[in-house]
């Protein structure tokens, strides 16, 4: 096993545009530049640079950038782009308009620094807006607000040193979140709060003092292809920051709190958090966690908590503090009901037995109100090194399968009592017994693994798996380099 993330961290291109086609305006150091009888004119483009060199004016003449952003704002109608060339900005901008699109080919930076009651960088209300290419620093609040606003994308973003949450997301639908690094901000580095069939991919999120990203409330939502790290409270002693973050969410004080629902978490990289790797919190519906790599994180690799329902599978969640993959209830005793399958949990919850913040045991782990509630567990690969425990089944420890069995001989029928024998890369190596062994019919299975590879037969192993196909692999990550098969599919 790896200890470097490096090795399954996205690679995030920043896209950048090097040409637009424009239909009016004059063009200074490359960037369009619109008169001022253009300045209400719908689908154009209005430019911003306050270089030295660029001479701008926030009431330009023909041939003149702006030198503020909400100069060019003001003066633009629904639905323009407004491109702002690098250098740094001192200013909110507040975008109520729809359709405006706020780009920094070059990369810009708006910074809070020194400004008095500039609370977010930009703060947007109107729908379809586009942000791409800007860095946000130093905010009172959030560097990216949006409150209520449909189809924002956010894009090939940096936001760090806020004093709450890097982006914050308050209601909403079909926010696209991408591309972004959010970074040592006070509170969760992303936040989708009551948002709805949103999405937050390819992002990196670390040094933050809270979540890397947080889901409350809200339906529909997907966190993918996240690589979030070494989160943690350093203001008090107290484990608060998870790398992803699902629960629910109260939207005013004295509200009743409406849960998540209905939210998939998957093919994200989960490392080096002071709580857990991947949590659900706060009787969630529905949730699906799937081929996520989670390891050495301070509490659980996956906490599965609080009433929540939904599904755990195909993940590897290796080397976390406390049970790897814990199913757990909430304060009032209200079991989890989750299906636990397909995954590969080895080395977790047999750290030192001193610390009181080993609170529990093993690889997997259902306490006995989320037994109660139905949950189940088959097709995990479970192994601890030095031979402690590896499944905690209500109040009882296991150190194996064989010892589970004797007393809970209908869960984990299929399951495995082995070391996996993971590459460097965490994929299971060539004589790995998680090759071919999944069950691709457990509920929450997806066939395309963390890095996208779909399952590939291994000729020389005998089809274990159940479900089609029947030779998908156990945990995040698919075996692909095989040998070559001359002989048809392996025999099931």
């Amino acid at each position: 096993m790896s200890t470097q993330g490096d090795t399954h961290r996205r690679s995030r291109h920043r896209w950048r545009r090097t040409s637009s086609t424009v239909a009016t305006g004059a063009v200074v150091a490359g960037l369009l530049v619109l008169s001022p009888g253009q300045a209400d004119a719908a689908g154009t483009t209005y430019t911003v640079d306050n270089s030295t060199a660029a001479g701008c004016s926030d009431t330009p003449t023909t041939g003149q950038p702006y030198c503020s952003i909400t100069a060019a704002y003001k003066a633009a109608a629904a639905g323009a782009t407004i491109t702002v060339g690098p250098g740094t900005y001192n200013e909110r901008v507040d975008v109520a308009k729809a359709g405006i699109t706020l780009d920094a080919p070059a990369g810009a930076t708006v910074d809070g620094t020194g400004t008095t009651q500039l609370l977010y960088g930009f703060n947007i209300t109107g729908g379809n807006v586009t942000v791409d290419g800007f860095t946000f620093t130093n905010q009172a609040t959030a560097g990216v607000n949006v409150s209520g606003a449909d189809s924002t994308v956010i894009r090939n973003v940096t936001v760090t040193g806020s004093a709450t949450n890097g982006i914050r997301v308050v209601s909403g639908s079909n926010v696209k979140i991408s591309q972004v690094t959010a970074k040592n901000n006070a509170r969760a580095g992303i936040l989708l709060a009551g948002a709805t069939n949103s999405t937050v991919s390819s992002a990196e999120t670390f040094g933050n003092q809270r979540e890397g990203v947080s889901i409350q409330g809200g339906s529909g939502d997907v966190v993918e292809h996240v690589t979030t790290h070494d989160n943690a409270n350093t203001t008090t002693a107290d484990r608060l920051a998870p790398g992803i973050n699902v629960t629910n969410w109260v939207p005013s004080a004295g509200a009743a709190a409406v849960p998540a629902t209905d939210i998939t978490v998957q093919r994200n990289v989960s490392y080096g958090n002071d709580d857990s790797g991947i949590q659900v919190y706060g009787g969630s519906q529905n949730v699906t966690v799937s081929r996520n790599l989670v390891y050495d994180n301070g509490d659980h690799g996956i906490d599965f908590s609080m009433a929540s329902s939904g599904a755990v599978v195909s993940n590897t969640a290796l080397r976390n503090f406390t049970a790897g993959i814990n199913i757990e209830s909430n304060a009032a005793g209200a079991g989890a009901l989750a299906t636990v399958a397909d995954n590969v949990a080895m080395n977790n919850g047999n750290g030192d037995g001193s610390s009181t913040l080993l609170r529990t045991r093993g690889d997997i782990r259902v306490d006995a109100p989320s037994v109660a509630a139905g949950s189940q567990i088959d097709h995990d690969l479970v192994f601890d090194s030095a031979g402690q425990t590896v499944l905690t089944w209500g109040t009882t420890t296991y150190p194996s399968l064989d010892a589970f069995h004797k007393d809970v001989p209908d869960q984990e029928v299929h399951g495995l009592y082995a070391d996996a024998k993971l590459d460097a890369n965490d994929v299971p190596g060539a004589a790995s017994p998680a090759i071919d062994a999944a069950d691709a019919g457990a509920a929450g299975f997806t066939a395309n693994d963390l890095n996208g590879n779909g399952p590939v037969d291994d000729p020389t192993v005998r089809d274990t798996g159940a479900g089609t196909p029947t030779f998908a692999d156990l945990g995040a990550l698919e075996r692909t380099t095989v040998p070559a098969n001359d002989r048809g599919p392996s025999a099931s």
